[in-house]
């Protein structure tokens, strides 16, 4: 008996997808397919309880921030857990971080900008306040 349902054609497109291109994160799949994101992560969750994939280390978003999405893996393994949730100090460490690195950026274009506002009519005078900086 077959481990999918009749009427289910998307469970061996997405296992063949995830053996050819690697892993992938369920929206990936859904473009990669042009399949519903919402019937990607049902057919993923399906193909998971089978055994059939496992879940790769999940991804960060990075600095445009977001939520670790889960990366899904063909074939037998052993899972990789979800990352542990950051705590409040952690979190309003890394905003401060952040917000210095932006006060630093912000310094080093300010002189720029003013030698700009100094000299209107002179299109080098942003390039020259870099130069001499």
């Amino acid at each position: 008996m077959s481990a999918f349902h009749h009427n289910d054609r998307s469970s061996p497109v997405i296992l063949e997808a995830l053996r050819t291109a690697g892993a992938m994160t369920a929206p990936e799949m859904a473009d990669f397919l042009d399949l519903p994101l919402r019937t990607v992560r049902r057919r993923l969750t399906r193909l998971h309880e089978l055994k059939l994939i496992h879940l790769a280390p999940w991804r960060h978003p990075g600095r445009q921030g977001g939520r670790i999405t889960p990366v899904y893996r063909f074939g037998p393994g052993r899972d990789h857990g979800r990352p542990p949730v950051q705590t409040r100090d952690e979190i309003n460490a890394r905003h401060r971080e952040r917000h210095k690195r932006n006060r630093e950026e912000a310094a080093a274009t300010r002189p720029v900008l003013k030698a700009a506002k100094r000299d209107p009519l002179n299109p080098f005078a942003g390039l020259m306040a870099q130069v001499t900086q």
